[in-house]
């Protein structure tokens, strides 16, 4: 539309989203440091980490309206 950049609403919507749980899972950390094991921590580690990778590999660079395959 008028030969403007776009970015795609799914991969800003989904990184959000990421995000969001990103922080809920660190609010659960947080929660639970009273009651923390090792093995607990080291499955919340994983599964930040595990957040943060797809977040990476979300390709956010703007896409011309032309390259869009409907």
């Amino acid at each position: 539309a008028l030969n403007r950049r776009i970015t795609v609403r799914t991969d800003i919507r989904m990184m959000n989203e990421l995000l969001r749980l990103g922080g809920l899972q660190k609010h659960l950390y947080t929660q639970m440091q009273t009651s923390m094991t090792t093995e607990l921590s080291n499955q919340f580690s994983e599964v930040l980490t595990s957040i943060k990778h797809a977040i990476n590999a979300l390709d956010m660079t703007p896409v011309p309206v032309e390259d869009m395959k409907d």
